[in-house]
């Protein structure tokens, strides 16, 4: 049995409470400080975690119990201790605090759906000043509330300018892969079995949503990192900023590229698709260059480079492996 994977949230939430709950200790500050460097996701979490203490009033507790160790009015003693009492009270706020705003999170904003037509590039202006271009036949779900953004890229490709905001976390959801930025710039994509994420400029966090044991990469400016089907992450690669944004201007480039992948995006771009009829074929890899409107001449070419077979079938065109 894989062990269960740690939430990040809950565990920021009981950081708060172990490091007000006691004095300062010097074992239990050092684990805090490695556990919140161990990836961007727990920094992210403690920063939410802090944000709700302030807003139900927690951090007022520390004065209220100086102010109350000043009283001169005796008390009877009590078999637990003050600050601990006190912060037992905070932690079951808290508690209330983080069922509640993670109700008004899920209920309270609204999903707006963005879409881009067969054929065309679409740039739309979310209301939080993020921007978002999508490549033809794409759809995207954009949920901004007060306290987070959440997108999910139900299809296509996309590439985000997101407007930084320390207060909201931008998290874009694909297939099997989470995405999670406070303000930069990335394109995803997503297809039937996997998700591929490459950062333009800033820093994103990318981590598998899936069942699968939990891995998390930390990409920088020029890098990029995919999900295969099982919604394993891969290792990080490098990039070329120009081809990953070539798409913007009407041309598709490709380096040792599946073919698999190649005729999923042109199918995005046109009413006849292309079929793979071999599997064998899928995994051919290419190195090309062409403009969308090109295709026919890109599968001409195809057909005398590779070992590929081109057939008509109504408006359709099937790839079979040459004999």
């Amino acid at each position: 049995m894989r062990p269960q994977r740690e939430n990040p949230d809950e565990k920021a939430r009981d950081w708060l409470v172990q490091l007000n709950a006691a004095e300062p200790d010097e074992r239990l500050q050092a684990r805090f400080a490695a556990w919140l460097s161990a990836s961007q996701e727990n920094a992210m979490a403690f920063e939410r975690a802090e944000r709700l203490w302030e807003d139900i009033g927690l951090t007022d507790l520390a004065c209220a119990e100086a102010e109350a160790l000043m009283q001169p009015t005796p008390v009877a003693p009590s078999p637990y201790p003050r600050r601990a009492m006190l912060v037992g009270a905070a932690a079951a706020m808290l508690a209330v605090a983080v069922w509640f705003s993670g109700w008004l999170t899920v209920s309270s904003p609204e999903a707006i759906e963005y879409a881009a037509r067969l054929g065309e590039t679409r740039t739309f202006r979310l209301t939080d000043g993020s921007q978002v271009t999508l490549e033809s036949n794409a759809l995207m779900v954009a949920r901004i509330g007060t306290r987070a953004r959440e997108i999910e890229l139900r299809r296509g490709r996309a590439q985000f300018a997101v407007t930084h905001d320390a207060a909201r976390v931008f998290s874009v959801h694909a297939g099997q892969a989470r995405i999670d930025v406070l303000g930069t710039d990335f394109t995803v994509r997503r297809d039937a079995e996997t998700t591929r994420v490459a950062v333009l400029a800033g820093r994103v966090s990318v981590s598998s949503a899936s069942s699968a044991p939990h891995v998390q990469r930390t990409l920088q400016a020029g890098q990029a990192v995919h999900t295969d089907r099982e919604g394993l992450l891969s290792e990080i690669t490098s990039i070329n900023p120009k081809a990953e944004l070539a798409w913007l201007d009407g041309r598709l480039v490709y380096d040792n590229a599946l073919l698999r992948d190649i005729v999923f995006d042109l199918n995005n771009h046109r009413r006849s698709q292309i079929r793979i009829m071999d599997a064998s074929l899928n995994t051919l890899r290419i190195t090309t260059s062409f403009r969308i409107e090109q295709a026919d001449q890109f599968l001409e070419g195809l057909v005398v480079t590779q070992p590929v077979h081109l057939q008509q079938q109504g408006s359709d065109i099937l790839l079979f492996e040459a004999p």
